[in-house]
């Protein structure tokens, strides 16, 4: 057999091979289907939504009580309501609130003074889970820097599952507690 035609035929063998190899790895290795949804419904929120009832007040067209579904949020509220008037000051309204059952939402109108514009009060008690710097400040023994920590506290550890815990903020021990544990809730 002459070398030149030997090489060749070498050459297509050896072409023909890493070709079925690489048809077969390509075989083995192809991508799998992709898996199947179960469910479409995030994980915290339920598969079936619960009812929340929810009071608006203030700068609003229809100001009332709602009924609302778990995982709505503040615009959701709003919007039943008609949207805001014209007299409502909008500017710190956190339409992404997300409600929650009992919640009370007090729209504050233009030029209003108010220390809790969120509604982080409840039955008169402060939620330190929602209460803003401004809210936080009207408790005794609780200025801007304390407030802060607070609001920073919560943001890095989650809400705070008893008011109790409030005592882990640093600057906040039995003596400032005892202070304000009838002035705070959580929720």
């Amino acid at each position: 057999m002459n070398p030149t035609v030997r090489t060749v035929l070498i050459t297509i063998g050896i072409i023909a091979l890493l070709s079925g190899i690489g048809g077969l790895g390509y075989y083995l290795l192809k991508p799998s289907e992709p898996p199947e949804i179960i469910s479409e419904n995030p994980p915290n929120i339920p598969a079936e939504s619960v009812e929340i009832v929810v009071s608006l007040a203030g700068a609003v067209n229809s100001p009332g009580v709602y009924t609302l579904k778990t995982g709505d949020r503040l615009y959701h509220l709003i919007d039943l309501a008609g949207g805001f008037n014209e007299e409502a000051a909008t500017e710190n309204v956190n339409l992404a609130r997300l409600l929650k059952d009992e919640d009370h939402i007090y729209i504050p109108k233009k030029g209003e003074v108010t220390d809790n514009p969120f509604s982080s009060t409840t039955g008169g008690k402060i939620n330190i889970n929602t209460a803003t710097q401004v809210s936080l400040e009207t408790l005794p023994g609780i200025g801007p820097s304390l407030a802060s920590r607070i609001i920073q506290y919560r943001q890095t550890n989650g809400p705070f599952k008893t008011i109790e815990e409030i005592k882990e903020v640093s600057g906040i021990g039995d003596k400032r507690f005892e202070a304000i544990k009838d002035l705070i809730t959580v929720r």
